[in-house]
């Protein structure tokens, strides 16, 4: 897959992500600034959710960082995904890879409020990341363990956020 084109990024606080994003059109994203910062809030929401994710995998649980592109700095892009698609972690071989995550988590149906979805979407499909510098091609018989663990890993961090529970699962 092609990595997005996006106007605009910004450099997390810890200097580990860069987040692509754009000002207008099918990708754009509210643009409220409420800190008067000069980047949008919820562009700041999922830096700090990342530089909380990248914390507490690496340097508190002590797994590996994520295997590195040409620059060293991970890449997630935010993008107009339709309702119910959270987020992806696309690899691009050899255990680097980057996230696409929605423009927001408004309207989606999830026992979790849209910040902790946020939070869940970052923080499990950045450890897709890790888990592919263990394994940097995995192949789908490996997709269970992945996602179980992953989901695991929401709950050590959001632990109040079981996106899992309610009604969106008994609707099947």
């Amino acid at each position: 897959f092609a990595r997005p084109e996006k106007d605009t990024l910004v450099l997390s606080t810890s200097k580990h992500f860069f987040i692509h994003y754009d000002t207008d059109g099918k990708d754009g994203l509210n643009l409220t600034d409420r800190n008067l910062n000069n980047i949008p809030d919820y562009i700041d929401k999922v830096s700090s959710f990342a530089d909380i994710a990248f914390f507490n995998i690496v340097d508190s649980m002590g797994y590996k960082t994520e295997p590195s592109d040409e620059d060293s700095i991970y890449d997630i892009y935010v993008n107009y995904l339709p309702e119910g698609e959270y987020g992806y972690n696309w690899s691009e071989g050899n255990g680097i890879s980057y996230l696409e995550i929605a423009t927001n988590y408004e309207n989606y149906k999830s026992s979790a409020n849209p910040d902790q979805l946020l939070q869940i979407v970052v923080t499990h499909e950045y450890f897709h990341a890790i888990q592919r510098g263990y394994k940097p091609n995995y192949s789908s018989n490996d997709s269970y363990f992945l996602e179980m663990t992953s989901m695991w890993l929401e709950d050590v961090i959001i632990p109040e956020g079981n996106d899992y529970l309610g009604d969106i699962w008994t609707q099947a």
